[in-house]
């Protein structure tokens, strides 16, 4: 579909992000295997204000879907600005990113995948994305909290 990157949080983490396009695009996350999740009952991410980004457990496993690979999808005007933000929140740095915040209760989230899809329109196409989703898995993906 015109993703590309396909790179772990771990080996994000360790670069500079310059693989990541300064331009506009969605961005995907994606688990590794199928395996049963494992969710920590308090969150990696940052206290952006003090606000504690956890969700009780009941949240998390009923938001699972267990045949999906896709976990989020995101949009941004600057693709490498907004993956550098949302890793460092998942690291529990105090920064601004509450989007796919679900994700950040899973344990091995260097595991976790990230394609980038350059794009005009990106509010447009994640729409499209999480609607063909939703045809095929009958909810939005794991981390999206809306359409």
């Amino acid at each position: 579909m015109g993703f590309e990157g396909f790179d772990t949080i771990g080996s994000l983490r360790r670069t500079d992000l310059r693989a990541v396009p300064l331009t506009s695009g969605v961005y995907a996350v994606l688990r590794p295997d199928l395996a049963e999740p494992i969710f920590l009952s308090v969150s990696s991410g940052g206290r952006w204000k003090g606000k504690d980004p956890s969700v009780p457990l009941p949240l998390l496993e009923a938001a699972w879907l267990r045949d999906a690979y896709v976990l989020y999808f995101g949009q941004t005007k600057v693709l490498r600005d907004r993956i550098e933000l949302y890793l460092a929140f998942g690291a529990g740095q105090n920064v601004m990113h509450s989007g796919g915040r679900y994700l950040w209760h899973l344990d091995r989230t260097e595991d976790l995948i990230v394609a980038w899809w350059p794009c005009q329109r990106p509010r447009v196409v994640e729409q499209a994305l999480i609607v063909l989703f939703r045809t095929v898995y009958g909810d939005r993906p794991f981390a999206n909290l809306q359409d």
